[in-house]
């Protein structure tokens, strides 16, 4: 038997060339939108042809809509221990992806958080100890393995209060960070809004005051619509419940675009929702509210028109015996813990069915939002420094 002879390098490349050559650069933008992100990479040094079509934003987005196209199944992540793992979204087999954050910072951070994903893109924050307690915080795109280390802003403090979001600025393919914070002083306190442009890699101060109390805002938020939305309690309400009732509750959205905020009621009527039952959803492409109440019944309510608080409606009443939130697909699918055996199962909303059972709840915590392959930083020069 012959032995296989290995292919000159150089050969390769000249080969790469010629069919860059003779392929209409519209068929080879949709070629190389269809391949991994790891082969997109490793395809710029082909030739400069390639590499000017791969660095723009608009082959960025190709490539975005072409992996949400291709993949049959929808793909959730599973944070634990500090490693990033992909799992199938039907079967929750682990796919062969597995992130680690072993960067050179990781080892200093005391504890950190995932504050918010977009579009392949990670926010995180951390925590790190140099004789005083100091925050931090990262855009991480697991999929290339690059993340870049946000440059530090005056209200910058462990001591302040902050809550923060991620959002895409798609007219000018910028993705920015929202950080509210609440400056602390010795006569009381002033919140400040600061934004991060990755464009710019620059903060900067917005004269925006902010409808309520930052201590009123609850951990749950979702970017849809072009804005990042969160749920707060409103300033004329003051009382500390163990339950949300609607009543006293608004979503307090930030439009990443305009850089303004926006408030919209809460369906009314409705009430007996403890703090971390009620999560802020995308259903389709509508902004979403799924709540499961004290006795045990979950409720999905879709507001129809954005923007409209008018248009809320109760779009499903489910009796399934959920006891925590796990994650919702696009198509309907909601994965979630059950009540009484503590195991994941599926339900379809939709079609009121239960479709799946997968036996006991993963070990890590599942990020809500589904898993995507994208070149969000590849063409950053900036790299993380500490």
């Amino acid at each position: 038997m012959k032995k296989r002879q290995n292919r000159n390098p150089n050969e390769e490349i000249m080969r790469q060339r010629m069919i860059s050559q003779y392929v209409p650069l519209e068929i080879l933008n949709k070629v190389l939108a269809n391949l991994p992100v790891k082969s997109i990479l490793r395809f710029r040094c082909v030739c400069k042809t390639w590499l000017s079509i791969i660095e723009t934003p608009e082959f960025s987005t190709l490539q975005l809509t072409t992996f949400r196209n291709n993949v049959n199944e929808e793909r959730i992540m599973e944070l634990n221990k500090g490693v990033l793992r992909v799992r199938r979204r039907d079967t929750l087999e682990e796919i062969s992806h597995s992130y680690p954050l072993n960067w050179s910072v990781w080892s200093r951070l005391n504890c950190f958080e995932i504050a918010a994903y977009i579009n392949g893109v990670v926010l995180l924050l951390g925590r790190f100890y140099d004789s005083i307690f100091r925050e931090e915080m990262f855009l991480w795109n697991p999929s290339i393995r690059k993340h870049i280390h946000l440059p530090r802003f005056r209200a910058m403090c462990s001591s302040n209060l902050m809550v923060s979001g991620l959002g895409f600025h798609s007219s000018c393919a910028d993705y920015k960070v929202v950080a509210i914070v609440e400056l602390i002083h010795s006569g009381g306190s002033i919140t400040v809004v600061e934004v991060y442009s990755l464009n710019s890699n620059s903060w900067k101060r917005l004269a925006r005051r902010i409808p309520c109390s930052l201590h009123s805002f609850r951990r749950a938020k979702v970017f849809v619509k072009g804005a990042v939305h969160w749920i707060a309690r409103k300033k004329s309400y003051v009382r500390d419940v163990d339950y949300i009732s609607f009543e006293d509750h608004q979503i307090v959205s930030f439009d990443i675009q305009n850089e303004v905020f926006c408030c919209f009621r809460l369906p009314e009527q409705d009430y007996g929702y403890r703090p971390e039952d009620v999560h802020l959803v995308a259903f389709g492409e509508s902004l979403a509210l799924l709540g499961r109440r004290i006795s045990g019944r979950s409720s999905l309510w879709v507001m129809e028109k954005y923007g409209e608080a008018d248009t809320w409606i109760r779009k499903y009443l489910m009796d399934i015996g959920m006891e925590k939130f796990l994650h919702l697909s696009k198509n309907g699918e909601l994965l979630f813990v059950s009540r009484k055996k503590r195991e994941v199962k599926s339900y379809d909303i939709v079609n009121d069915r239960m479709s799946s059972r997968f036996g006991a709840s993963p070990v890590g915590r599942l990020l809500k939002e589904a898993y995507v392959e994208s070149l969000v930083l590849a063409n950053t020069k900036r790299e993380a420094t500490m």
